[in-house]
């Protein structure tokens, strides 16, 4: 095959000298110093051979992007499956990153209810020993007035200033309405003993009724004995009042062979 790239090209028509020319398509052998003509089809083979060549270096460099493209489809398809994987793994991070926080939220609420439920036993607990402290001290209170309602009825009774008839009627919720009812009910002993002996009476006052001027059970209005009072409202009592809320409410019998609270 001639190449035709550093051959001077002529009219055609025209002599040109040329350089001897190796490797031909044909059978020419030119002489030294012997002028050669290009025809028209030497100029089309040679053009043809151009063409050749450039469609040659076209399909390579179209073969060349093909495999380009190819390499970076591939590349991308590579990405993208990465990416698929990342993102895969930052959502089960993320779901287990939740699932971590509700279970440490349920602890928390868990200890939080547990706390509060400990805090409201103490509180109950708490309100039940003051309860009981209070009626404890009721209950000594109750037991001091009654010592001294008892010593004073059998001091008086034994100085014959009281009849025993009227030793019922002595009452009161405080030492100095027992020490009134005292002197109630001897003025009525006097004014009885002034009656048998023919003087002029004093007005009776109607057996059954305290010599206090109060009867002996006036709480009519006191709460059923399953009410529960608070403490506060058991320490307001009157000795009258925790008398009659001990009798409804059973702890008068707290000496018959059970405990105050049982």
């Amino acid at each position: 095959m001639t190449d035709i790239s550093t051959q001077p090209v002529m009219n055609l028509g025209v002599q040109t000298p040329v350089q001897p020319v190796t490797n031909t398509p044909y059978n020419y052998q030119p002489t030294t110093n012997e002028p050669r003509y290009f025809t028209a089809e030497d100029l089309e083979r040679a053009r043809q051979q151009e063409k050749d060549k450039l469609y040659d270096r076209m399909n390579k460099s179209e073969q060349q992007l093909n495999e380009f493209k190819a390499t970076v489809e591939t590349l991308m398809a590579d990405k993208k499956t990465r990416d698929d994987e990342l993102t895969r793994q930052q959502a089960d991070a993320a779901a287990e990153a939740k699932r971590l926080n509700d279970e440490k939220k349920s602890v928390q609420e868990l200890l939080e209810q547990q706390q509060q439920e400990f805090r409201a036993e103490q509180q109950r607990l708490q309100s039940d020993w003051e309860l009981k402290l209070t009626i404890m001290q009721k209950e000594q209170q109750l037991t001091q007035l009654k010592a001294y309602i008892q010593r004073r009825i059998n001091e008086e009774v034994n100085a014959t200033t009281i009849i025993p008839d009227l030793v019922e009627y002595i009452d009161g919720t405080t030492e100095e309405e027992v020490e009134a009812s005292i002197q109630k009910a001897k003025d009525k002993t006097a004014s009885i003993v002034n009656a048998a002996m023919g003087s002029n009476p004093n007005p009776s006052i109607p057996m059954g009724t305290s010599p206090t001027g109060a009867p002996f059970s006036p709480l009519d209005n006191l709460s059923p004995a399953n009410r529960q009072l608070t403490r506060e409202q058991i320490a307001r009592m009157s000795m009258r009042e925790y008398a009659e809320y001990r009798r409804q409410s059973g702890l008068d019998q707290a000496g018959s062979g059970h405990g105050l609270f049982s």
